[in-house]
């Protein structure tokens, strides 16, 4: 198991497509299979992110889970994730 805190990667603000791009590509290389993105102080993803997000995850060979993820970020996770469902 490998944890990934994504505000040492990012920032508190995670804004741009590119940087969720890159923080995949690092899991990639991962030896682990079992990933964990740690969102402790990450108080906002934007709904682009969230989508680049959910689809990087959707398509990777890992098993990946989020932690202490904030109730806005979570909130916006859930909202992407439900239009990727219904659309």
């Amino acid at each position: 198991m490998k944890v990934i805190k994504v505000f040492k990667e990012i920032g508190n603000y995670v804004v741009t497509r590119d940087s969720v791009k890159e923080l995949f590509r690092k899991v990639t290389d991962l030896v682990e299979d079992e990933i964990y993105f740690d969102f402790g102080n990450v108080q906002f993803i934007s709904r682009s992110c969230a989508d680049e997000y959910l689809k990087h995850k959707e398509i990777s060979k890992k098993d990946i889970k989020e932690v202490n993820v904030l109730a806005d970020v979570k909130e916006m996770l859930r909202v992407v994730r439900s239009s990727r469902k219904n659309g």
